[in-house]
């Protein structure tokens, strides 16, 4: 074997040892671009990376053609709190609070697979952290760390999920809904196995959308109109999915239109790695993205107004998608 193809080799071993060890994901679930850049760029055939550039975009998740990769982690703000890709004025970053100990929802009952009774569903709306609720629909509840309801999901974030998967139904867009629960400990890594053997059984589905609440407070996750008061929309994307750019791209689809329905009610697009999951199982599908609907003292009601743009917003650039591609065949 030539020397330069043992470096390549070598190089492979040491990217599945830091996504097992970082991730742990088994050796399969590796994203195949990883695996196509590196044997491209060294055996001659097509690739859209040379070595260097792969490894250095997974493994320290630096992009050559993005200096901000480069020197956000030494930049205060920078990747370690999320960089904004659109940020509208006086935005804050979204936080993560997690639920007290005494909650115990790093225990949940087993929880069956999704039953999904669609033919051929092209949406997967789920929730990686089901048992997110607001504190005004918990009685007597008022700490941030205890908005959580693992009881009533009528209380929940899976409300706003099975209302955007029976909304995009009804505009003929087939669509699924999982409400299926997961240790907050290992959220992400379970929550994958969901999503990939809902597409094992429906290779149909390609829009993957991971519904959420933030945790900020009202006046930092509200917009309020003449009629109405809406829980504002966070777009989060994670930058350790080698292919996030494409995912940024879907988000800025839905960016737009939500703004232009309805202006303010987005707060933006941000990018996370460090002091998060970072990847957010966005690497299953280009369509794929986390959105946080409000904040913790916001109302079902204000989130739910806010899912009717969402809904809206969505089934507009499926249907685009839908004829992008009836015109390519």
């Amino acid at each position: 074997m030539r020397p330069g193809r043992m470096i390549v080799l070598i190089i492979i071993v040491c990217v599945w040892g830091v996504w097992t060890v970082r991730e742990a994901h088994p050796l399969e679930r590796i994203p195949s671009t990883i695996w196509t850049n590196l044997l491209a760029a060294q055996w001659g055939a097509p690739s859209s990376r040379s070595i260097g550039a792969t490894v250095l975009a997974y493994t320290l998740h630096i992009e050559r053609s993005d200096v901000r990769t480069l020197l956000s982690g030494a930049l205060a703000g920078g990747q370690a709190d999320g960089d904004w890709i659109i940020a509208q004025p006086n935005t804050t970053p979204p936080i993560e609070v997690a639920p007290a100990p005494d909650l115990r929802l790093d225990a949940p009952p087993p929880a069956p697979t999704p039953q999904i009774r669609e033919t051929n569903p092209v949406a997967l709306i789920y929730h990686a952290h089901p048992y997110e609720s607001y504190l005004p629909e918990l009685p007597g509840v008022h700490s941030v760390d205890r908005a959580f309801d693992a009881i009533e999901n009528g209380r929940t974030v899976t409300v706003l999920g099975a209302s955007l998967a029976k909304q995009l139904t009804s505009f003929g867009i087939g669509s699924a809904h999982s409400a299926v629960p997961y240790s907050w400990k290992n959220a992400y890594r379970t929550a994958r196995s969901t999503v990939i053997e809902a597409m094992k059984t429906h290779d149909s589905l390609t829009y993957l959308i991971d519904i959420h609440r933030d945790a900020l407070r009202r006046e930092k996750t509200t917009l309020t109109t003449k009629e109405h008061t809406y829980a504002r929309i966070v777009f989060v994307i994670g930058q350790k999915n080698i292919d996030y750019s494409q995912n940024v791209r879907f988000a800025t689809r839905l960016h737009e239109r939500i703004e232009r329905a309805l202006p303010g009610i987005s707060r933006g697009i941000i990018l996370k790695r460090a002091g998060s999951h970072g990847e957010f199982n966005q690497s299953l599908s280009p369509n794929s993205v986390l959105i946080e609907i409000g904040g913790v003292d916001n109302t079902l009601i204000e989130a739910q107004r806010s899912i009717d743009v969402l809904a809206s917003a969505l089934r507009d650039i499926i249907i685009e998608d839908r004829g992008t591609i009836e015109k390519t065949l």
